[in-house]
């Protein structure tokens, strides 16, 4: 398990290091193209913020994955440890479910979008139901994390699990 949850992260990160790189030569090349050559096709910038907004979505993945979200931790560093753990489980249920809402309406959002055939207004006529599968896609991601956050934390909880890494230095504890 840990071996594919290892390869999961370095596909996510390869995929977000390309489109983040890709996003900035095509912008790089869009305003050579205009500035130097006097002649950028109208479609790059529509490509580099596709890619954007799907390095976005993978991104909000690694962040659970690395538990890198922002979060109220200045209360939740005063709890004693089995009632974080509690508090840490409860809170991943609800992300969860909120990772389902999020997937379910983009989905119907993006159905809508492919049934009608909405392309983009320039001159690449780019499927807009590929952006925003971006968002479903990405919830799906972030669901299966929390999934895999509450399995760790109740079947096989270790206490570097829900502790900061800045609260374990403070303890003496190498994380």
């Amino acid at each position: 398990m840990n071996n594919i949850i290892k390869k999961w992260n370095q596909v996510e990160n390869f995929l977000v290091g390309f489109l983040a790189i890709a996003a900035v030569l095509f912008v790089l090349y869009g305003v050579i193209g205009r500035y130097v050559l006097r002649a950028a096709p109208d479609w790059i910038e529509e490509a580099a913020i596709y890619m954007l907004i799907w390095s976005a979505y993978l991104v909000a993945s690694i962040l659970v994955a690395e538990n890198g979200h922002v979060g109220a931790t200045f209360v939740i560093e005063y709890i004693p440890i089995k009632a974080r753990r509690i508090v840490e489980i409860f809170i991943s249920i609800l992300a969860l479910g909120f990772s389902v809402i999020v997937v379910w309406y983009g989905l119907q959002i993006v159905f809508q979008i492919f049934t009608a055939g909405q392309k983009s207004s320039t001159s690449l006529r780019f499927p807009l139901w590929i952006p925003y599968l971006a968002v479903p896609g990405g919830y799906i991601l972030v669901g299966m994390r929390y999934l895999i956050r509450i399995y760790r934390l109740v079947f096989k909880f270790q206490r570097s699990d829900i502790v900061a890494v800045h609260e374990m230095s403070r303890e003496g504890v190498n994380p």
